[in-house]
């Protein structure tokens, strides 16, 4: 088994086994909350912190490090949009609904990501932030960029804005809007395949190369899915074993499928040609494919993903946000200090940082997110109806 592999899951999982049993009598369970969609977002999230995790204590290219995050973070993306699709397309595009919608995603993502930016800009390098504190703080205040892990925020928020379009334009023409979608979706690729990445359609709106434009499918595939999955959710009701073979397709994707693109014609170019090479998993059809069948089949709670209800997973998937924005500059720091040391004894002094970030994230969700964002959600006809946690 991989060496860096094992330290991540020692490191990462045992702390949060002890917070699961701290946490345990911290939570109710709401009626609107499907406890395996947010298994799955704490799966998500171990699979974003064992990427980094490798990484920073002992660079290694090897099956625990080096792109398993990004399959994270593409659960994340698609189960955002899932859970907007859901929740908030089948309801009238009106002022109120758009006011509620707004009061939610705000109250939701700014009050930690606004802390967590500003002290990661002020604390950490230049050469660590790749730009300067005050440009890092300004970037991400027009949510623009971001440093480090903080950039996902930012296309998340640009989303937020596209999304409200999609809901007017859907209250408008239903489904078609998400073909209009395929459609620029595929002209994109073809200017990109015909060397034009000046055009409008591929250039980016922000300093990230990984940029809302090429992310935009990842969130409408989620929506469609989540406006029309009960419909999607009694065909696989038949089949259940499709949303098990979507969850290990998606993580056996990157070392057992991806490479058999080679032997597709013009599948090689997804991941070969200069334009999208070091981008290319939002425009891989497995990938879309194999996150939809595991938010659907968790959506609808099919007992082969039970795994997913697990207490530590949806404890992770509750804390998730927090784990996710504080986690990178946790290990940075902790491995700077401890760099010189020998890896057994970094590998400790990560699995005290980790258990003290589980315990930061679990006091950050009940003391400091929920209560703000139920504030910013009380405000006069801001209440949404949506109960569940988004990331």
């Amino acid at each position: 088994m991989d060496i860096d592999l094992l330290i991540a899951l020692t490191c990462i999982c045992l702390p949060l086994f002890v917070f699961e049993f701290i946490g345990r009598q911290c939570f109710s369970t709401n009626f609107n909350e499907i406890v395996q969609l947010s298994g799955l977002r704490g799966l998500a999230a171990l699979s974003v912190l064992m990427s980094h995790f490798p990484n920073i204590i002992r660079p290694y290219a090897g099956p625990s490090a080096g792109g398993y995050g990004d399959y994270g973070v593409f659960l994340f993306f698609m189960l955002s949009g899932f859970l907007m699709g859901q929740l908030y397309l089948p309801a009238p595009f009106t002022c109120t609904n758009v006011k509620a919608f707004a009061l939610a995603r705000a109250g939701r993502i700014l009050p930690l990501y606004l802390v967590v930016l500003i002290v990661t800009s002020l604390s950490m390098d230049s050469e660590v932030l790749g730009e300067s504190p005050s440009m890092s703080v300004l970037c991400g205040l027009e949510f623009a960029w971001a440093p480090m892990q903080l950039w996902t925020v930012t296309v998340e928020a640009q989303f937020y804005l596209f999304f409200v379009f999609l809901w007017s334009a859907y209250s408008k023409i239903g489904m078609s809007v998400f073909l209009l979608i395929a459609c620029y979706t595929s002209l994109r690729i073809l200017y990109m395949l015909n060397d034009d990445p000046t055009s409008v359609l591929v250039t980016c709106t922000c300093k990230h190369e990984w940029c809302t434009p090429q992310f935009v499918p990842i969130f409408c595939v989620g929506a469609a899915c989540g406006v029309q999955w009960q419909s999607v959710a009694r065909n696989i009701s038949r089949a259940p074993y499709l949303a098990a073979v979507g969850i290990a397709v998606l993580f056996a994707h990157k070392y057992a499928l991806q490479p058999l693109w080679a032997f597709v014609p013009g599948g090689a170019l997804i991941y070969t040609h200069r334009n999208w090479a070091p981008n290319s998993l939002p425009l891989d059809p497995v990938v879309y494919v194999s996150a939809a069948l595991c938010i659907i089949g968790a959506a609808q709670s099919i007992p082969i993903l039970g795994f997913l209800g697990s207490r530590p997973l949806v404890l992770c998937g509750k804390i998730s946000y927090g784990l996710y924005m504080i986690h990178l500059q946790v290990f940075v720091v902790t491995h700077s200090l401890f760099e010189n040391r020998s890896v057994l004894f970094r590998s400790l002094a990560m699995l005290s940082a980790t258990s003290l970030m589980c315990g930061v994230a679990l006091a950050s969700f009940l003391y400091f997110e929920l209560p703000v964002a139920r504030y910013i959600r009380s405000y006069p006809e801001g209440k949404s109806k949506s109960a569940v946690t988004l990331v």
